[in-house]
Parts: C-alpha cells; structure tokens; sequence
C-alpha cells in the first residue's frame, strides 16, 4: 500500500505580554507561550487565554517553509476590569468603584457602562447623573447594547442630560437591532405613544413582541 502523503508544514511563531498565555490553534492546546510550532498550511483559527484577561482570538495564514510571527499585548485592563466587576457582582460597591474606575480611564467598554451605573443609581459613589450619562455615552459609542439603552433612558427621562425623546430613540434602535430585549420594549413604548416618533401601532407590536420572544414582561 501507499503511505500517506506528509502533510505540508508552516511555522507559527507565537508569543504574547504577558507570557504563559495558553495557545489555542484549531480548538487544540498547543501549549504556551513563547511558543515556536510547526502546522498544517493554510488558514488556521489561533486563540490565546490568559487568566484575568480577554482571550485574543485571530485567524493566521500559515504558508509552507515559512515562519508566521503572532505577537499579542494582553490589555492590562482586562484584569483590572474583572476585579472590579467582581466586587459589583458581589454587591460590594465600594471596592468596584475604584478599579472600574481604573478600567474606564484605560477605554475598557464594559468598565465604563458599570462605572455610569454606580453613578446613576449612586452605588459605591454619590449619585451624579451627569456623570452616568458621560460614562453611558462612552460605552454607548463602543457600540454596547446596555449602555446604548441606558443611554437612552437618559435622554427619554432627562436625567443628567436635556430631555430629548428622539435622542432616546435612536439610542433604543442602536441597542434593539442588537437583540436587547429591554431596548427592544422600550423602543415598542416609544411607538405606542409616539415618544420621539409618530405613532406606529403595527411598530410598536413588533418591537414589543421581539422583547416578549425574549421572555421580557411589559
């Protein structure tokens, strides 16, 4: 019988700051960084985990008897950021203020969209509703469903920022045609009674049964 056709090889040359970080490649663990492996050519799925950070995921095109170089800086407020959302999961407040503060400063989304909530509903920090809509806006911008809507509860209610219901609107539709079911029901509120838009029944029906089908109550 024949032998099977040798596979052809590519070099993958990975490493990451910090290092140890765990290398995926294909769903495989290959070990860790700084990590020098010979792979399959062609395009390959490479995942690295470090505990305390976001996993960096990207997919590489290996060529044959060639070396692919993947460096990758672990955000250091990723770690920062899950301390704090610990202690805000937890309930402790006060000791996730300053750490989601730390992430914030540092552009990490979901720290600034937890930091607006302690200040909107004055946890762990006075309540300063300015300062929630400020913190609101920037994880709103990075595109982030729950603060997209909060964001426009702020606009609809007119807490920290001049009432402006088509305002709110359009950050509810930012929020809805991502899936959030609480958009989604607000945005079907603000048809119903033409909130920032003319009046739209058969809109509001449907937005309220897209946050239904998501299990949220009216």
């Amino acid at each position: 019988t024949l032998d099977a056709p040798k596979p052809i090889l590519g070099t993958l040359n990975i490493t990451s700051s910090p290092a140890m970080a765990d290398v995926y490649i294909d769903g495989e663990n290959k070990g860790r960084t700084p990590l020098m492996v010979d792979v399959v050519v062609g395009e390959r799925n490479i995942k690295l985990h470090k505990a305390g950070f976001g996993d960096f995921e990207l997919k590489a095109t290996v060529t044959k008897g060639e070396i692919t170089s993947i460096s990758h800086k672990f955000d250091s407020s990723d770690m920062i950021y899950n301390e704090g959302k610990s202690f805000y999961d937890a309930k402790n407040y006060t000791a996730a203020f300053p750490k989601l503060k730390q992430a914030a400063e540092l552009g990490h989304t979901e720290a600034n969209y937890y930091l607006g909530a302690l200040y909107d509903f004055g946890n762990g920090v006075q309540k300063n509703d300015a300062e929630a809509v400020k913190y609101y806006r920037v994880a709103a911008e990075k595109g982030l469903p729950a603060a997209q809507n909060d964001l426009g509860v702020m606009y609809r209610s007119g807490e920290g920022v001049d009432k402006n219901e088509v305002e709110a609107v359009k950050w509810y539709r930012l929020a809805a045609n991502q899936g959030h079911a609480l958009a989604q029901n607000n945005l079907g509120h603000c048809y119903y009674n033409g909130y920032g838009v003319a009046k739209d029944m058969v809109e509001a029906v449907k937005w309220y049964r897209l946050a239904a089908n998501q299990g949220h109550a009216l």
